[in-house]
């Protein structure tokens, strides 16, 4: 009876809330979205916070209303009810269901009886997506021979609403399907064709589909099968006889290959073969002559043909003698270049020297006796004078004079050696300082004379001390030992040799015996200054 005088009240309210002109005093959303699984809440506010007496949610299946949940406050009860028992609960007056099913979208209406409004209904629309549940085939891996036409499968199941958008990617690029290379792969047509497939279309490949609630997506590994090829081998090399020789060969392939290597046709060969992630390597220990010539790599999988690419080594005999030559010619080359450093250095030296003392060699008498000196000096301190060795006996005729080299006593119709000083004073007074070699002298410098004996020179700078002096020979002038000649000395000096007068006056042919040779050509070379002839057409000439 209590329950029927509540719902006379409620009708009663609600009649007199109609007449005060106060309506839709409940607030909903009208649509609300929900993703299947999660949780879902139907909200309801109240205007002005309205007490109740009581509330029901009822779901619209067909042309019935179910009730799904029950509030009476009054009596403190509250229940879920039909499809949503054990799923929903009421916060305020918002029907809020935990794990929603795809079972749960519809219509939903909330019937609500308040204290002072009376009866009020709203609608509230539940949407539950459903995202699409992407699957790629038909396996993964997914293996594949080369040069074949295959397709990728990809299914999105029932999503609600349907995806908006479909496309494939490769390695997370995404692929052109307009491509002749591909076909279809859309969202009419989810599965990718491949055609013509190569080692290059080996990767991931995945199916993404575009939906209301998000991007859902699902991948696979295509494996390509191809023939075995040969990346890499050892290039064509020689060795030395008795070396350890290694060859490599590189191959890949899907099935990994088979690597073996051959000569002539023959697997049998002289050395171990190693194979270890695609590389094969034959080792040859102390090769010899007979190991030379064309060594082929050979790499199969039963994909295709098998591939092969050639060596070529060549052993080369070793000769000791050979290598002992080598040594030696080595030895000797090094010598050679030693021998022409030091001939190089002595070069330049006397080269140098040469350069300093150029001036010896182009100026005249005056000249040279002044830029003398230092060379003088040098030779005095650094350059010991060689010893002569006795000279054979000699004599040197001159118009009936005798001239003797040997020692000998002083003979007082002659005149003596005068020393170095008488001979300045000598040449002082208008005469030139005169020197006859007494023994021969072969030069060991550029700047030095050569002396033959009985040859007269001119003495430009010397002193008594000895040493070594210059002079002029000829036409050169030059360095030569003073222990070498003799100083000459005449009563009036040099004069050409003349033939003998006679009685009457007249010239005569000089004597057999004369030997005056060298006297003229002193006399005759422009060089030396001639003296005057003694009157009575003699000379009185002695050493």
């Amino acid at each position: 009876m209590d329950g029927l005088h509540l719902n006379a009240l409620t009708s009663l309210l609600a009649i007199l809330a109609v007449h005060r002109g106060q309506c839709d005093p409940l607030f909903v959303n009208s649509e609300v979205n929900a993703v299947v699984g999660e949780e879902v809440t139907l909200p309801v506010t109240v205007a002005n916070d309205e007490r109740i007496l009581s509330l029901v949610w009822r779901k619209v299946e067909g042309a019935q209303r179910v009730m799904v949940y029950s509030y009476i406050p009054a009596e403190d009860y509250r229940a879920s009810l039909g499809p949503l028992e054990g799923r929903a609960e009421l916060v305020g007056l918002s029907l809020k269901i935990d794990k929603s099913q795809r079972g749960d979208a519809g219509l939903y209406v909330i019937e609500a009886t308040l204290v002072q409004s009376g009866p009020q209904e709203a609608n509230i629309n539940l949407n539950i997506l459903v995202p699409p549940t992407v699957t790629v085939g038909p396996r993964n891996p997914y293996v594949v021979r080369w040069r074949t036409n295959v397709s990728v499968s990809c299914s999105v199941g029932d999503p609600v609403p349907k995806v908006k958008g479909l496309s494939w990617r490769k390695d997370g690029k995404v692929i052109d399907v307009s491509r002749a290379k591909y076909g279809h792969g859309d969202v009419e047509s989810p599965s990718l064709q491949i055609r013509n497939v190569s080692k290059t279309d080996w990767g991931t490949y995945t199916c993404v589909a575009d939906h209301k609630t998000g991007i859902s997506s699902d991948s696979l590994e295509l494996q390509v099968e191809y023939p075995a090829i040969i990346t890499e081998i050892t290039k064509s090399l020689t060795a030395n006889a008795g070396d350890r020789v290694l060859l490599e060969c590189r191959a890949e392939g899907n099935p990994e290959p088979t690597v073996m290597w051959s000569r002539a046709g023959s697997r049998v060969l002289p050395g171990t073969q190693a194979f270890s992630d695609g590389l094969s390597t034959l080792t040859l220990g102390n090769v010899k002559k007979n190991d030379s010539g064309v060594y082929t790599c050979v790499a199969s999988n039963n994909i295709g043909e098998s591939h092969t690419r050639s060596v070529r080594l060549r052993v080369e005999e070793t000769n000791s003698l050979t290598l002992t030559a080598i040594i030696a010619g080595a030895c000797a080359g090094g010598a050679w270049i030693i021998l022409c450093l030091v001939l190089l250095i002595l070069w330049i030296r006397r080269r140098r020297r040469r350069r300093n003392d150029a001036a010896y060699y182009s100026v005249g008498s005056r000249e040279f006796q002044f830029l003398a000196s230092r060379r003088l000096a040098e030779l005095q301190a650094t350059k010991p004078m060689p010893p002569p060795a006795a000279p054979p006996k000699r004599s040197l005729m001159t118009a009936g004079t005798t001239l003797e080299s040997s020692p000998r006593r002083h003979d007082p119709s002659k005149p003596t050696c005068e020393t170095l000083d008488k001979s300045r004073m000598r040449a002082a007074e208008g005469g030139r300082r005169l020197a006859r070699v007494i023994y021969s002298y072969h030069p060991q410098e550029e700047d030095e004379l050569e002396l033959k004996v009985d040859d007269i020179l001119e003495v430009v700078k010397g002193d008594d001390s000895g040493g070594w002096w210059y002079g002029r020979l000829g036409s050169k002038l030059g360095l030569f030992p003073s222990n070498y000649v003799e100083m000459m000395t005449t009563a009036s000096g040099l004069a050409k040799p003349s033939a003998p007068r006679g009685p009457n006056g007249r010239g005569e042919k000089p004597s057999p015996g004369a030997k005056a040779g060298r006297l003229e050509e002193l006399v005759e070379d422009p060089l030396h200054v001639s003296t005057p002839e003694k009157r009575g057409g003699g000379q009185n000439m002695s050493w």
